[in-house]
């Protein structure tokens, strides 16, 4: 998922903060910065600079280390199926589901070069026909709004599940039935367009 760095010193500083037992007052005094400025930072009104967020987070007993390298843990197809299988025998479908919808978001905010690296190794089965074809027709989904050319594992006849309407809410099946891409339909999974654009 895209760390939100508007609010990412905020919501570390408070994490830290909170988990070390200090208040803002008692942070500020070891810090040696106003109590207003801890207050505005947590609140998000302010960026700290890096040295006055190194000061906070060493009167906590944290430190900070920047790095130039590049670091990418986005999911890729095969990881993920293999992590919902873990999942799904775990009997855990909700952490299930909630990897794919990582999947979703990690597919859809690399650039097109890096979304080719995340899906050219062929997923394992997950145990389950409905995951199986749930990561199949989201590859194909976001390659077609990307005009990629889908890897030929996503055509793979096993990767298909008997009509699995995903919101699980009968008054909504026949909208999923209706409104499903393609991708998905064509595999047996219905589900409405609108919610592979989560905010």
């Amino acid at each position: 998922m895209n760390q939100d760095w508007n609010h990412f010193a905020g919501d570390l500083l408070r994490h830290s903060r909170n988990q070390a037992g200090l208040t803002q007052r008692d942070l500020a005094v070891q810090a040696g910065v106003s109590a207003s400025e801890v207050a505005r930072i947590e609140s998000y009104r302010v960026q700290p600079s890096i040295p006055v967020l190194g000061r906070l987070l060493d009167a906590i007993g944290l430190g900070v280390v920047l790095s130039g390298e590049y670091v990418d843990n986005r999911s890729n197809a095969r990881e993920t199926a293999d992590s919902i299988g873990q999942a799904l025998a775990a009997n855990d479908e909700h952490r299930a589901f909630l990897t794919w919808l990582v999947l979703l978001d990690d597919l859809k905010a690399v650039t097109s070069v890096r979304l080719v690296e995340l899906i050219q190794d062929p997923p394992r089965t997950t145990g389950d026909s409905r995951y199986d074809a749930l990561i199949a027709g989201l590859v194909e989904y976001v390659c077609m709004a990307r005009g990629i050319v889908p890897p030929t594992w996503v055509d793979d006849s096993w990767r298909t599940t008997e009509g699995w309407c995903i919101s699980g809410i009968s008054d909504l099946a026949e909208i999923e039935r209706r409104e499903s891409p393609p991708p998905f339909s064509k595999r047996g999974v219905y589900l409405v367009e609108q919610s592979l654009s989560r905010a």
